[in-house]
């Protein structure tokens, strides 16, 4: 298991990295150009059309890598055709929302609904790939959506500053990729029909695994969102660009998290003797995505200022609170892709619907009472309360994983806050860099690590040709 998963993970890494700097450099050449207010216009885009994209494609992700796996010959094609088919009538769908909808919103909204539907399906498509662990095929989608909007982004802002600039780089990085994705999915149909009805009984294991994965991804589509939506409503552009720019900083560590994450539950359907491998993954995480974290806040005020971003010097407080649950969230999604290989969607579901039910109320009292500073701990808040009723549910069945996970994490959260406060203490990067050591030397001193199992590691990257 945790060789596929390096092995596989690792190439979506490099190229996550790749993109992510010209990204993260498209993003803030976008920010310093156009000011607080018009870089809060196109973040309102870019929130339309993730959020309604985010419900259409909730919790399917999960459930169609399951429905491959389950039968790659017959199902593969099956979800081809139902992709094909999903695209189509929700293309039609959305310019009849569009015609309808301009009367009504204004430009970039329209804009973004339009945006729904190549997003979804680019998203869709990569799990042709993500499914069987064919890391080509996903990292070629990824790198031409995301090349093609941060080019087009940073040129279109030399040629034409405007507001709506990045917002068709965005939208043309989106569309294009999706016409040639959907034309190569197409001529792989094995002379079957282009389209397929929901309907057909061959599809019955999607829809009765979908169910509790949909239920679960719609909740934490609304958690994701609800806080960048209360900020947008309740304290305007002005602040939502601000979130928006911590987040798009603090993306540098999810990226590398998230590509773990997607290849988690594939490997896990693919090898089914995984037991003993998932709590070295966990012991890896605990090490390299807080040091990570930790490097990026080290170096955080030192790029505000050679950046000259100005109007986002005081947020390095936000930038570590964001941070905070960082540890939790790295272990999580382990136990989510252990608890759907083996059939318990429906824990996920009650655990996503317990969590938002104590977070959403209080993510609203935090912004009310706090502001943009409430908005920033809602994040940290979300991993906190999840972690603890995940844990509570798979107690009985992740017994010996739950134990392991707690022991880990709590040293490494002894260490990893002790950090954070040191650099919010002393914010100066020379002295900021002791934060760096302290965290390898503590972590050290609990065990968490040592020159052996890091050897082990890189033996099985080097092995899986990483």
């Amino acid at each position: 298991m945790l060789k596929s998963l390096i092995s596989y993970s690792s190439a979506l890494f490099a190229s996550s990295i790749f993109t992510g700097l010209i990204s993260f450099g498209a993003t803030m050449y976008a920010a310093k150009v156009l000011g607080k207010t018009e870089f809060g216009v196109y973040n309102h885009y870019v929130l339309v059309y993730s959020t309604i994209s985010g419900f259409l494609t909730a919790g399917t992700q999960k459930s169609l890598i399951t429905f491959i796996n389950a039968d790659r010959e017959q199902n593969k094609p099956l979800f081809i055709r139902l992709l094909l088919t999903f695209a189509f009538f929700l293309f039609l769908t959305s310019l009849l929302i569009f015609y309808i909808g301009r009367y009504f919103y204004s430009l970039s909204t329209c804009l973004a609904l339009i945006a729904v539907v190549p997003n979804v399906f680019v998203m869709l498509a990569g799990l042709v790939y993500r499914s069987g662990l064919n890391a080509k095929g996903e990292v070629a989608i990824q790198m031409t959506v995301s090349l093609s909007n941060s080019l087009l982004t940073i040129l279109l802002l030399i040629l034409w500053a405007s507001q709506y600039a990045p917002i068709l780089a965005d939208f043309l990085s989106l569309l294009i990729p999706s016409l040639i994705v959907f034309y190569i999915l197409s001529k792989s149909r094995e002379n079957s029909s282009l389209f397929i009805l929901p309907s057909d009984p061959k599809l019955s294991l999607f829809w009765k695994t979908t169910g509790p994965l949909w239920i679960a991804g719609i909740l934490s589509h609304i958690n994701i969102n609800a806080r960048q939506l209360l900020v947008d409503w309740y304290l305007g552009v002005d602040n939502l660009a601000i979130l928006s720019f911590v987040v798009a900083v603090f993306t540098m560590i999810q990226r590398p998290i998230e590509m773990i994450q997607r290849a988690v539950l594939p490997v896990l359907t693919i090898n089914k003797e995984w037991e003993g491998e998932e709590k070295k993954l966990m012991s890896i995480n605990l090490l390299i995505f807080p040091l990570l974290a930790i490097c990026i806040f080290v170096c955080y005020t030192t790029f505000l200022e050679l950046g000259n971003y100005h109007a986002y010097k005081n947020t390095l407080p936000h930038m570590l609170i964001l941070g905070v649950g960082l540890p939790i969230g790295s272990i999580e999604f382990i136990f989510v892709a252990m608890c759907i290989a083996v059939g318990r969607q429906d824990i996920h579901k009650n655990v996503m619907f317990l969590s938002i039910f104590i977070n959403l109320p209080l993510y609203y009292l935090f912004i009310v009472k706090w502001g943009l500073l409430g908005a920033f701990c809602s994040y940290s808040l979300y991993s906190i309360v999840y972690g603890l009723i995940l844990g509570f549910k798979l107690r009985h069945i992740f017994k010996d994983q739950i134990i392991f996970a707690c022991a880990k994490l709590t040293r490494c959260m002894i260490v990893y806050l002790f950090c954070l406060v040191w650099i919010y203490k002393y914010p100066d990067t020379f002295y900021t860099f002791g934060a760096i050591l302290f965290f390898v030397l503590g972590t050290r001193g609990f065990g968490l690590w040592d020159r052996t199992k890091l050897k082990e590691v890189y033996r099985i990257m080097k092995k899986g040709g990483v």
